[in-house]
């Protein structure tokens, strides 16, 4: 990927959902859990496996869907660099915008309580209408 590209991750699509999440409604349980042990890190054992894992999972759809659009490989494509590398990108937007509702509690699915912040929806939809970078496109 092209470091427009990663920028372009790392500013559209990571910070407008961040900042909708960080006025995400409580959930019902809140309340009924008793609080961490300050003693303890803040990110355990649990969380760490979740990061790996979800990180795996994001890096090998991208890095197959790159495979996949490239002529030699482990699958045969038949596209170019330019468009193995916009293919890409986009499985990685995707997938991190997907990861916003996961990333939304530790208890729940990520399809549960979907609608109930439209500031997130909002902060999904934007980067639709932003124009993606030109350095994505060929030259």
């Amino acid at each position: 990927m092209l470091a427009t590209q990663i920028l372009w991750i790392n500013l559209v699509t990571d910070a407008g959902p961040a900042l909708a999440m960080g006025i995400d409604p409580y959930t019902e349980d809140a309340m009924a859990r008793p609080p961490r042990d300050p003693a303890k890190p803040t990110i355990n054992l649990r969380m760490w496996r979740g990061v790996m894992a979800t990180g795996s999972v994001m890096a090998a759809a991208t890095l197959f869907t790159i495979d996949f659009y490239l002529p030699s490989g482990l699958v045969e494509g038949s596209g170019t660099l330019d468009e193995a590398r916009t293919a890409g990108f986009t499985v990685l937007v995707f997938a991190q915008l997907f990861n916003c509702f996961n990333a939304r509690s530790e208890t729940r699915s990520a399809f549960s309580h979907s609608f109930v912040n439209p500031w997130l929806w909002g902060a999904i939809g934007l980067p639709s209408f932003c124009r993606w970078p030109l350095s994505a496109c060929p030259r």
